[in-house]
Parts: C-alpha cells; structure tokens; sequence
C-alpha cells in the first residue's frame, strides 16, 4: 500500500493511503481488517454530493462521492475502479481539513471537485492541495462523442485524446487537474498509473471490476 505523509501544522499531519490488489479488496467488510483500522466509506452515486463527517453519527449510510473532516484520527475513504481518486487537505489551520473524492466523468460533470473545494473553504480552508491517484489512461478510455463533447465544453480541449486504437477518448487525469488549477488547488502529486494497464489495481474497463481499490485519507500526530 502506497503511504504518504504531508505536515499540516506543528501538531498534525495528514496520511494518505492508495490500495493495490495485494492490500484485499475495498469492497469487502474485512478490508483492513489485520490492520484493525476503521474506515469511513460513502455510498458512492457517482454525484456531486460532498458531505462533512464528524462523530459517529454520521458514519453510517452517507450516500455521496466525497467526505471532508476535520477530525483527528479516523480514516475517510472512496472507492475506485478506473475513476479518479482525489484527496484534498489544507494546511496551517488551527483545525486542518483533509477530504476525499471519488471523481467519474459524471461526478466531474455534477461539480463534485467544485462542490468540494467549496466545503472545504466554508470551513475555513485555505492553501488546499491535491493527491491524484492511480485512474484509467486516455489510451484505454474510449469515450462516445456526444458525452466527449459535451465535457470539452465544461472544461476544455485538453480532456479530448484518443485511444491507443485511435478512437475518441477521455482524459480523465487531465480534466481533473484542469477543474483543480481553477479553483487554485495546488497538485501536490499525481500518479500516472492506468488502472486498466497496471495489474496493481482493479479496472472497470478492463475486467469488469467495480470499486475495488480505495484511496484513504486521516489527520494524524506526527511522531
């Protein structure tokens, strides 16, 4: 399991965490289970719904495709299998903010990282910055025409590529990027891995596979 740390204040740090197939599968009750860990999931609806976790009350039956919290300790999570895993975390807060985003064609269509960004900064978030996680390639991501038009009207040109056949595609990897450097998202990092050529990972496209691998995200002590 790929593992990261970014310091977000003198005190608190935040942890992101991106699956592989060796991990188990994020469907699954006992997903890190050896580990002992708890995880906070969302119904995903592929969406614009961002929800604000915070107690145990609302960790059951949230339906969305992103959480933010501003509580130590717990994981959040979504998700994926081809679509783009986000997190997204602030720092230099007295109360930092860490989030997480489940982003498909619809949910960037829906507004799901503008809808986030903005919860983000309702709670008080600023200097937000961005992981971008293992998602499908262009080349393996045929894309009908009508839908692929009508998402280089919403972002723009650079989300139209072509498959390694030649075919019309989508970008996914770019249009995020392109949504995040317009709402000034610092991109922190991206993994250029495709999910659908990299057998680390699950691939809708590829095998059929559904919301296998997950990208997690807590805010943590630094040791």
């Amino acid at each position: 399991m790929l593992t990261l740390h970014r310091r977000l204040s003198e005190h608190q740090l935040v942890e992101i965490r991106i699956s592989e197939q060796i991990d188990g599968d994020a469907c699954l009750d006992d997903f890190l289970s050896d580990e002992r860990e708890e995880v906070i999931f969302p119904k995903q609806v592929h969406g614009g719904g961002v929800l604000f976790v915070r107690g145990r009350e609302q960790r059951e039956r949230m339906e969305g495709d992103a959480l933010v919290t501003d509580e130590q300790g717990p994981w959040i999570g979504v998700r994926v299998a081809d679509c783009v895993p986000v997190a997204l975390y602030t720092s230099g807060l007295t109360l930092p903010l860490v989030a997480v985003v489940h982003a498909g064609w619809k949910g960037i269509r829906s507004g799901i990282l503008e809808n986030t960004v903005r919860e983000m900064k309702r709670l008080g978030g600023d200097s937000i910055s961005a992981v971008v996680g293992p998602h499908i390639s262009p080349n393996c991501y045929e894309f009908g025409v009508e839908d692929l038009n009508e998402m280089i009207a919403l972002i723009g040109p650079h989300v139209a590529a072509v498959t390694a056949e030649g075919r019309p595609a989508l970008d996914l990897g770019a249009g995020v990027e392109a949504v995040l450097r317009r709402e000034k998202v610092g991109l922190d990092l991206r993994l250029g891995r495709c999910t659908a050529l990299d057998n680390r990972y699950w691939s809708h496209r590829a095998n059929g596979d559904e919301e296998r691998f997950a990208l997690l995200a807590r805010i943590g002590v630094p040791t």
